[in-house]
């Protein structure tokens, strides 16, 4: 090395009261950010490797350098692929440069500005402007952009409360850390770097780097070791989920900033000897290899972050400006290596093929296009307001953004508080929750002898239960003579949802069949219990029809039940949220959980008109239940069915009852598009390729036929209502419904001799 460059070198570094660029950190950031975003295409197509990336998932160590054996099958392209396969793989390691040279350059800038006092607060102004604007911008972007396209890898909504969590820079919990874009974790422990730096940055003018170094690895090193031996192994805490973590790479770059300051002719020798470069390298690989145990992942990204690190100096560390088309990649890479960080994922998610190796470089090319055109987007809109922002104080900034806050949150527990009252929505358990209680053989039931006011998505309306913990009245077990007793088994339709007790079917069938025989003492018993299915119906029979002795058993059927027969009890325990707040509780009211809910829907809404997206109207239509595809569940549904309707069958002739199905329709086999906000749009329900709109009552009909069961067909009565009989916003019937329904059933029960007029 001749006295010119060491010249050059000192007078470079050492200018006073000058903030020098050093061009190697632009070089360094563009590498890391071109590797990560190689390795992320490389996993969407390859799946991810286990090196480095230590979890609950891990298998043996045997399998997991299995992992490594080369691909075949590609013919002259074998090589390259598993080459590009490797490169991929091992670009996690750009985060660990992406760190030192994080701290290299924040602690380069802070000592080449400021020689005595640090202003903290002019710090966080202006990492507050560097980091929130263009992070706000991408979140709004990307919400726009799930809103209105069906992407599935943009699935940012409104109603995540992460969304709003990763919002203000909070990544660290399991629901945040990988959330929308999971690279994004990143700039969540970036935010926790920089809250602690100006701590950081005393620690080092105190210690001197060699200490500051030692005791901020060994404090990371021994928080690694703990989440490891101790067999926590939450990964999230390994990549960077807590700052301490990952504080090792980013500490030596501090102290490297340091040394470079104070010592820069010594620090350039030493870096550019053959020794330092030897060193680096074995740090590079040792750490790699050590990557793929447990115990090495409590040093290895050091190592690995530190080695590369100690390799790209070597080369790039003395290097000039360059008019080098390459040199001009990597500068502009890593000028922009921000925005384009909060880019590359979600635009890697969409184009490149999963499991496809054939447009995977295509994609890639399309993906940086895209991420530098939504980049300039961004900036474009952003930056002038960051601009203008910057001019006022921060700490009347401060005042003025907290007092903003305020009134914002007041008016929006404000306007939580009116939707409860006004327009309750279900959230965070079933709108039924609070008059049902868990069942340790049912599953479920009514809490019983309680009177219970729901209101909900539309509904207002009491549950009555009897002291058995089921809708209405009870009566004595031993019948009196001459009594006929119908027991009747169901879901929300037949227990029933969205109207009183006292006007559900049930009852008004045993006022209907009282009025009509009034020579016949006449008991309905409802069985019925919103969210049952076919393996309830069973149980609730074997347990209370030889106690009751009916004459009639009558299951009301809803197509639901050939998908509910496959869920156990606790699954649906679980759905219907009990041990969870209730919707009106405080958690529910500050996590602003029916405000979220009722935009979230309206904003849906406005969409779908916008973008005239084909609609089958969700649950509530019933539409999907009519189409045609064969789904995997089918057979197995059915064939659920079948044994639970033989149980109730055998049971009903033992005593010497009959049983009969009544088949329930979805909406859409009744009403119209303009009786029910929920129609399907966009389809054509007459189209028999696509639809087969007498499926629900065909299967049902096939099965009862073969267990000598009697079905009747509901369309008959609700397809002459001259209103709709279901709910315009919510899924079940009015009360003119369940009075079309008792009637239909009293006429069918007396006509069909079901039930004579005598005894």
């Amino acid at each position: 090395m001749n006295l010119q460059k060491k010249h050059d070198v000192i007078e470079y570094v050492n200018a006073p009261g000058v903030f020098q660029r050093q061009l190697w950190v632009d070089w360094m950031k563009g590498i890391a950010l071109i590797w990560i975003f190689i390795n992320h295409a490389v996993e969407v197509v390859f799946g991810g490797p286990y090196l480095g990336n230590p979890g609950s998932w891990w298998p043996p160590l045997q399998e997991r350098i299995a992992q490594w054996i080369p691909l075949d099958g590609y013919g002259v392209w074998t090589i390259p692929v598993n080459i590009w396969r490797y490169i991929g793989w091992l670009g996690d390691q750009g985060v660990s440069l992406f760190l030192v040279v994080s701290g290299f350059g924040l602690t380069w800038g802070v000592l080449s500005k400021y020689k005595d006092s640090f202003p903290v607060d002019q710090f966080y102004k202006q990492r507050l402007f560097r980091i929130f604007p263009l992070w706000w911008g991408v979140h709004i972007f990307f919400l726009v952009a799930s809103y209105m396209t069906d992407i599935k890898a943009l699935d940012m909504s409104l109603g995540d409360p992460n969304f709003y969590l990763s919002l203000v820079g909070f990544r660290a919990s399991p629901g945040t850390f990988f959330y929308f874009a999971p690279a994004w974790w990143y700039i969540g422990l970036l935010i926790q770097l920089y809250l602690v730096y100006p701590i950081l940055l005393e620690a080092l003018k105190r210690m001197g780097a060699f200490q500051f170094l030692l005791f901020g690895s060994l404090a990371a090193f021994i928080v690694r070791a703990g989440v490891i031996f101790f067999e926590f192994k939450v990964s999230s805490l390994l990549y960077g989920a807590f700052f301490i973590t990952r504080l090792p790479e980013f500490a030596f770059g501090m102290a490297f900033a340091w040394c470079l300051r104070n010592n820069a002719q010594q620090v350039y020798d030493l870096m550019s000897s053959r020794w330092t470069m030897f060193i680096s390298i074995g740090l590079y690989i040792s750490g790699t290899l050590l990557s793929i145990t447990w115990a090495g992942m409590t040093v290895a990204p050091f190592m690995v972050g530190v080695g590369i690190f100690g390799i790209l100096y070597g080369i790039l560390g003395n290097k000039k400006e360059t008019s080098s088309p390459i040199a001009g990649v990597f500068t502009w890479v890593g000028r922009h290596s921000y925005s384009l960080y909060l880019v590359h994922h979600p635009i890697l998610a969409i184009l490149v093929p999963i499991h496809a190796l054939g447009g995977t470089l295509l994609s890639i090319l399309g993906s940086i296009i895209g991420a530098i055109g939504l980049e300039k987007i961004v900036n474009r809109i952003v930056e002038p307001l960051a601009a203008r922002l910057k001019k006022y104080d921060l700490k009347k900034l401060v005042k003025w953004t907290a007092m903003a806050a305020v009134v914002m949150s007041i008016c929006a527990l404000g306007f939580e508080l009116a939707i409860q009252r006004f327009d309750p929505q279900e959230v965070i358990v079933w709108g039924e929750q609070p008059s049902l209680a868990p069942h340790d053989d049912f599953g479920w039931y009514l809490k019983p002898n309680q009177t219970t006011h729901l209101r909900w998505e539309s509904y207002d309306y009491y549950v009555q239960s009897n002291e058995l913990g089921f809708p209405g009245p009870s009566y004595p077990e031993q019948k009196a003579p001459g009594t006929i007793r119908i027991m009747t088994f169901g879901d929300a339709f037949t227990s029933a949802e969205g109207v009183d007790t006292d006007q559900a079917w049930p009852r008004l069938l045993e006022s209907v069949l009282m009025t009509r025989l009034p020579n016949r003492k006449i008991e309905v018993m409802d069985f019925a219990i919103t969210g049952y299915g076919p393996n309830q119906y069973a149980e609730v029979a074997q347990t209370y029809m030889p106690k009751y002795d009916p004459d009639i058993v009558i299951v009301g059927f809803y197509m639901n039940d050939y998908l509910d027969v496959l869920q156990r009890n606790d699954d649906f325990q679980a759905q219907i949220g009990f041990g969870k707040p209730s919707a009106t509780s405080w958690y529910a009211t500050l996590r602003l959980s029916h405000t979220r809910h009722f935009l979230h829907k309206r904003f849906d809404e406005i969409m779908n008109l916008i973008r005239e997206k084909p609609d089958l109207g969700g649950y509530y239509s019933g539409a999907e239940f009519l189409l045609r595809e064969q789904k995997k569940s089918d057979a197995a549904g059915q064939s659920g069915v079948s044994e639970r309707f033989a149980q109730i069958k055998a049971m009903a002739d033992a005593m010497g009852a009959r049983m009969i199905v009544f088949m329930i329709p979805v909406p859409v086999q009744v009403c119209g598009p303009e009786d029910i906000a929920y129609y399907p749009t966009g389809y054509d329900l007459s189209d028999e390729s696509m639809f087969d709109l007498d499926k629900p009552q065909r299967w049902t009909q096939e099965i009862a036929s073969e267990l000598d069961i009697e079905t009747y067909d509901l369309r008959t009565p609700l397809q002459s209502a001259p209103e709709c009989p279901y709910y315009r916003n919510n899924l079940h019937w009015t009360v003119g419904g369940h009075e079309l329904v008792a009637d239909f059933m009293a006429e069918t029960l007396i006509k069909d001799k079901i039930l004579s007029m005598e005894e």
